[in-house]
């Protein structure tokens, strides 16, 4: 049972099923459960606690109600036990409506910048308060960075990308196999898909890094962060022993860094006779060129 909270004062408690609740001092205060032994048998709420100081006295605190949690009240023994609570469903939709608010910043930061994206207009967007967009992000860099991962991703879960299950198949290939290349393909399709949705993203963060020291600090983080994935990739490819001999880990990695860019995608799918198959073709096929080992020569039978 959900009552809406009423107004504070003495004539509201005058008609809670609890009649008044007493004042309590701070550390009774610490409780946020109700001394509810005077109350008549039925469906009662937890109780918080609300400051009410007077002039030259010391702070007291009344309870209040808070009509989001229940108890039951055993009717024998007039005793309070904690009903069984299931928040699987708040939690649901509290997901929902953080997921909302993601999808309506990727898309206003993509429309207006970051600058012109105000925290208001993504809560309109999203349908939400502005209260819970900032309860949720805080800030609106911190509300970029989520959009910024959500889009690379393509969706909501907290799995990385390199521990998905496409990725991951690939990798274990490359290490059976051998085959570079195959792996390399793999890489520039998932990474073409991702770009062409975040790239009005990093063009929006790249812009406000300028003029905004948190911006600068994410963008910082974000460029640190697709250089140490791309030699990690580069350091997959030795460990299969496909990477050139004469380019080591660390500069294999600044190539994939360097030619792996979302601006280079965006640039391409500009251009007439480019899509996204186009543009994977040829960026898998250019860092193979770039960076795995020449095929070893097919050997035949010794000449006598």
């Amino acid at each position: 049972m959900n009552r809406q909270p009423p107004s504070h004062g003495p004539a509201t408690w005058a008609r809670q099923p609890s009649g008044r609740c007493p004042p309590v001092n701070a550390r009774t205060a610490a409780s946020t459960v109700a001394d509810c032994s005077a109350v008549t048998p039925g469906i009662v709420t937890h109780c918080a606690y609300m400051v009410r100081s007077s002039p030259g006295r010391s702070p007291v605190f009344d309870r209040v109600w808070l009509y989001s949690l229940e108890v039951s009240v055993n009717e024998s023994a007039g005793h309070v036990k904690a009903r069984s609570y299931d928040s699987s469903g708040r939690q649901a939709a509290a997901a929902a409506a953080r997921a909302r608010v993601v999808d309506a910043a990727v898309e206003c930061f993509a429309e207006q910048g970051y600058a012109g994206t105000t925290m208001a207009a993504v809560a309109a967007r999203a349908g939400v308060s502005v209260a819970t967009v900032h309860a949720a992000f805080g800030t609106k860099s911190a509300l970029l960075k989520r959009a910024v991962d959500v889009a690379i991703a393509g969706d909501h879960a907290e799995v990385p990308v390199a521990d998905r299950d496409e990725p991951r198949a690939a990798l274990a290939e490359l290490h059976r196999t051998g085959d570079g290349t195959a792996l390399l393909a793999v890489f520039a399709r998932t990474f073409v898909i991702a770009s062409q949705r975040v790239a009005p993203l990093w063009a929006a963060m790249r812009e406000a890094a300028a003029a905004d020291a948190d911006v600068a600090t994410l963008q910082a983080r974000a460029e640190s962060g697709r250089l140490a994935a791309m030699t990690g990739i580069a350091a997959e490819l030795d460990g299969a022993g496909v990477l050139r001999a004469d380019l080591p880990v660390p500069r294999a990695g600044q190539v994939l860094w360097a030619v792996a860019a979302p601006e280079l995608v965006e640039r391409l799918l500009q251009q007439p006779g480019w899509d996204l198959d186009a543009v994977a073709d040829w960026l898998g096929t250019a860092l193979a060129e770039l960076l795995l080992a020449p095929p070893s020569r097919p050997t035949g039978p010794s000449s006598p």
